[in-house]
């Protein structure tokens, strides 16, 4: 039941061998439903009772028992008879039930029939009405949208009204004067909520609709349902004169119905085509308007139209069945379980708008003060008017790199409208921006932030991982955008340590150079006869984990102490909204982690964990064993470890072995460090995810991989052949054929999903094949930068390249060479750009990805192009990687 799809309607047929009836756990309140109907009058038996507790947990009921029904067997065996005696489906589809019969005559004659198998079923026939849609499970949102989808001129209309209100609100004077008095009163959150309550107000009649639409009927539908009807009944009433009069008559007047019934089938295929190409021209006529207004956003909403349910995701969570959801006594007691166990120690609270306070022993304590203050308190700061007006600047840029079409909390308005009204300065929106300001300097000056800039909705992701409950899902929290945006402007405002061996949130840094490191520093130690063991490891529930003693003493490290404070409040009183089952709610406050999906919830994870990698590193620096990999660095002349690399929560270490037992010893040794650097900030390895992949060389390699795979304890079986890191799949062979297989795998999944572009012959090449490039040329080269490919490797590649690029300008094999497919598109090669292109230069290939894996180097250049071959600088690069202890050999 957690496995399946949204929006399915899982329906459960099948011989329980249970009778289950009206008992006494069915005298309920009325507000309760019963599991059985009232239709069977028997009496529970055991397997009756396994079977309504099976149907109470998972929110169901047996729709077949609400009405009384056709009994009996429906199939008819050597052996014996038995029956469908039960369907079952959620409760919430029991409106859309309308009867269920068993076809006893339809049975008999299948069994009748001769055919090659016997047939000896009855068919069993559910009639639901399911053009009913299901309630949403985030109805309570307003769906905002600000795509110009009546036109520029309509969008300038519905900004220049609201500019135009909110100047008429702001310079009311009775809402001026309130607003001054609640900042001399340092009352932050009222005069924040007062803001976002009256924008919210006008701008939700221009851009924001209901989220759950009526079901509408288009006039076309509703005319061939009526000329479908008459016809219907006309031929009802010629069938019954006919067959009064002749039969020769009849039989006429039979073939004359039919023909009509062929010919209104060929007019409902015209017109089903005709409303098809019209929409299909409409679309191309938005798209290419949006090309040449260089709207990129409006672009890729008709194409997402135009590729339908093909292009974006599939499983939707607006259509969720709700008996799939937990409840919210399930989330309550989840979310209350420690981080390492799934939960955030979170602690539920009687209001929404509820003060509290966390105790040093962890505790939650309800207090009656509107704003609580952190354990830092600078008291209060007056800073100078230039430098709020620098960081207020810094905050409007931060609202510029907003994404659009963001999700935002109920009481929160978008960023979209946050932009319009702050950054476009004009005489209508002077005032709304002056206010904004001066309620910014006065939470720098008050060191107080608004609660709702820390108070989420939540958001439920499927993690698909087979599991049922809430553990089946990802909690993604909704936050209010103007908070994103100043506490990232305070985020860079600290002074952050670089790590060595950190890749993921790092200034400069990527997710491929930690691939890039682990897989040369193998070449190595291969090249060099040595055999080593690489070893992955996963932290649970990694981001919700972290402890408020561990981010303080993150806070005491990296900020001033005039923003510890503000930076405190965004942990110590966030709180999330959860919604579960029949759209109830429940807040709770989070006493651990941060809130994943905020802005600068991954520094705050990476500046706790690092620092714990860290500590791993010097304890583990006493062996010798574990410093073999340590080098110095070419370019600062640092002593560095090239063994361990991480990427925000996922972290591998290579370390030198040379058979069984120094594998053992090595891995025990390198688990207890590990775990013990991670305790101490409530972080805890996962085990079942950890995965070692040992590689022998030399004499006696094959005997030591069959020691090793021999000797494994049968519940605890982590060593693998290959392991995937980010991605990326590390293999004892060390080829590369298994990457590029699984690349061009997903990249197939790609053109396929998205055939129904491809063959849009209205849709001119460019823009195809500039969809091509985003959609599906970014999948194939995705983490190939990262590995050593040879002549053959390049020929698959560019086998399937080109074969696609040949479909999508329509040339046939026979009559369109390579070299003429890539002039016409202006394509390049998998390896680098072609010469005969125009436009090559500016493509993603190989050699491109390869020179953004070196930003040290390039910035010693003013271009790439006066680099030496991609090859050679590698290879100039992986010189200087070789192991200190492994120099001799």
């Amino acid at each position: 039941m957690g496995t399946l799809p949204a929006r399915t309607l899982p329906l459960i047929l099948g011989d329980m061998n249970a009778r289950a009836g009206r008992t006494a756990v069915n005298q309920m309140s009325p507000t309760d439903f019963p599991s059985i109907g009232t239709a069977e009058v028997q009496r529970d038996n055991f397997n009756g009772k396994l079977f309504r507790a099976v149907l109470h947990r998972h929110n169901m009921c047996a729709i077949n028992t609400f009405e009384f029904s056709d009994a009996g067997p429906t199939f008819h065996g050597p052996s014996g008879q038995s029956r469908i005696d039960y369907i079952s489906s959620p409760k919430t589809a029991l409106p859309l039930f309308r009867c269920s019969t068993v076809w006893r005559k339809s049975g008999h004659r299948l069994q009748l029939t001769l055919g090659p198998r016997l047939r000896d079923h009855s068919p069993v026939v559910l009639d639901l009405a399911l053009r009913v849609r299901f309630p949403s499970a985030h109805s309570g949102n307003p769906h905002w949208s600000f795509l110009q989808l009546e036109g520029p001129a309509e969008m300038q209309r519905r900004i220049s009204h609201l500019k135009d209100m909110v100047k008429q609100w702001r310079q009311h004077p009775t809402i001026q004067h309130q607003f001054r008095e609640q900042l001399q009163q340092a009352d932050t959150d009222t005069a924040w909520d007062d803001l976002v309550q009256g924008v919210l107000d006008i701008a939700a009649p221009y851009f924001a609709y209901p989220s759950t639409k009526a079901a509408r009927t288009s006039p076309m539908t509703q005319q061939l349902r009526l000329q479908a009807s008459n016809i219907i009944d006309q031929l009802h009433r010629h069938n019954l004169s006919a067959r009064l009069r002749a039969p020769l008559l009849y039989s006429f007047q039979i073939w004359r119905n039919w023909c009509q019934l062929r010919f209104t089938d060929k007019q409902l295929r015209r017109s089903q085509r005709q409303d098809y190409t019209s929409k299909l021209n409409n679309i191309f006529c938005q798209m290419k308007q949006a090309m040449r207004d260089s709207d990129t956003r409006v672009f890729w909403y008709w194409a997402r139209q135009l590729g339908a349910r093909e292009f974006g995701p599939k499983r939707r969570t607006q259509l969720t069945i709700p008996s799939l959801q937990p409840t919210i006594q399930e989330w309550s007691q989840y979310l209350a379980l420690p981080g390492a166990q799934g939960g955030c120690a979170a602690v539920a609270l009687p209001s929404p708008q509820s003060a509290f306070v966390w105790e040093q022993d962890g505790h939650l304590r309800l207090t009656d003060i509107a704003h609580v203050v952190p354990h830092v308190m600078p008291g209060q700061i007056n800073y100078d008017t230039l430098w709020l007006q620098d960081r207020y600047q810094d905050f409007l840029q931060q609202l510029s790199n907003q994404k659009p079409g963001k999700a935002v909390p109920r009481w929160s308005a978008p960023a979209d409208i946050w932009k319009m009204l702050l950054l476009d300065a004009t005489p209508d929106t002077e005032q709304i921006r002056a206010d904004v300001q001066q309620l910014l300097s006065a939470i720098w000056n008050t060191q107080r932030a608004p609660h709702t800039w820390h108070h989420s909705q939540v958001c439920l992701v499927d993690k698909q991982n087979n599991k049922i409950g809430c553990g089946a899902f990802r909690l993604i929290n909704k936050l209010d955008p103007v908070g994103r945006c100043f506490y990232r402007v305070i985020r860079n405002l600290g002074n952050h340590p670089q790590y060595d061996f950190a890749s993921g949130l790092q200034r400069g840094r990527r997710r491929e150079q930690a691939i890039l490191q682990q897989r040369v520093l193998h070449d190595r130690l291969i090249k060099t006869k040595q055999s080593f063991a690489f070893t992955k490891y996963d932290v649970r529930n990694a981001f919700p984990s972290v402890s408020h003693e561990s981010q303080l003493q993150y806070l005491q490290r990296s900020f001033d102490p005039g923003f510890r404070n503000l930076c405190a409040q965004r942990f110590q009183q966030s709180r999330i909204t959860v919604r579960g089952l029949q759209n109830k709610e429940i807040t709770m406050a989070v006493g651990s982690g941060s809130l994943q999906g905020d802005g600068i919830a991954g520094y705050q994870f990476t500046g706790s964990f690092n620092l714990a990698l860290q500590r791993f590193l010097d304890a583990i620096s006493c062996h010798t064993w574990a410093t073999l990999c340590r080098t110095t660095e070419w370019l600062t002349n640092r002593n560095v470890d090239c063994a361990l690399t991480s990427f925000v929560d996922d972290s591998a270490h290579t370390s030198v072995i040379a058979d069984v037992n120094t594998l053992r010893s090595h891995q025990g040794q390198l688990d207890h460090e590990f775990q013990q650097a991670l305790e101490s900030d409530g972080f805890q390895s996962h085990p079942e995810k950890k995965t070692t992949m040992p590689v022998y060389v030399g004499k006696g390699a094959q005997q030591h991989y069959n020691n090793s795979f021999a000797q494994q304890p049968v519940n605890d079986k982590v060593q693998a052949v290959q392991c995937v890191y980010l991605g990326s799949t590390f293999a004892v062979t060390q080829h590369a054929q298994r990457d590029i297989t699984v690349r061009i795998q997903a990249a197939n999944r790609a053109w396929y999903a998205f055939e129904r572009i491809w063959r849009q012959i209205m849709l001119p090449v460019h823009v195809r094949y500039q969809m091509f490039r985003t959609l599906v040329s970014s999948v194939l080269l995705s983490g190939l930068e990262t590995l050593v490919l040879n002549n053959n490797n390049y020929a698959r590649l560019e086998t399937w390249h080109i074969n696609k690029l040949r479909q999508i300008i329509g040339a046939p094999a026979f009559k369109r060479d390579d070299n003429f497919v890539r002039v016409s598109l202006g394509a390049p090669t998998i390896e680098r750009a072609f010469s005969g292109t125009e436009d090559s230069n500016g493509c993603n290939t190989l050699l491109l990805l390869r020179l953004t894996m070196l930003p040290y180097v390039l910035s010693c250049f003013n271009r790439y192009l006066l680099l030496p071959s991609h090859r050679s600088t590698t290879k100039a690069c992986q010189q200087n990687m070789l192991p200190v202890g492994l120099s001799k050999r």
